[in-house]
């Protein structure tokens, strides 16, 4: 996961990168770049200087957040799976870079994957979702005390 927190720091030494503009040169790469069904909006949308430097300091927050929250709390690590995930998604839409964002997804699932799913359990067992849930018991308990009177 430090290779979020590398990537990071390292992207601050690329003129590109610290002055915000490094998007738009992505955007117009050829091979990398976005794909013909979507150069339009992106060429619309990254002639605006602030969405270009906050869509270059956007990915430069996600990496770094992506790479700290190693050391962070359990519910920290869930919420970088998800925005891992969601970053990648969208460099996979947007770059076509599906495999690697498949690769990306097996790293994510392998650093913060059980935080992840302890978070989703602890919701679910805890608060409202605890009520819903002792409710649906009540209905099951309910329902086969019903059907043994009715057999017997």
């Amino acid at each position: 996961m430090f290779v979020y927190l590398h990537a990071s720091i390292a992207k601050f030494g690329v003129a590109e990168w610290a002055d915000g503009t490094a998007l738009w040169y992505w955007s117009r790469q050829q091979v990398f770049g976005f794909p013909e069904y979507l150069r339009a909006v992106a060429d619309s949308l990254f002639s605006v200087g602030w969405i270009v430097a906050s869509a270059t300091y956007g990915v430069l927050a996600i990496e770094m957040f992506l790479g700290l929250a190693v050391c962070m709390a359990r519910r920290w690590k869930a919420l970088a799976m998800i925005i891992g995930f969601l970053f990648h998604l969208g460099i996979a839409v947007a770059l076509g870079l599906i495999s690697f964002a498949f690769s990306t997804f097996g790293l994510l699932v392998f650093g913060y994957g059980c935080s992840f799913f302890w978070e989703v359990s602890r919701y679910i067992n805890t608060g409202k979702r605890r009520k819903v849930m002792d409710l649906l018991r009540m209905s099951h308990q309910h329902y086969n005390i019903e059907s043994n009177h009715n057999c017997g």
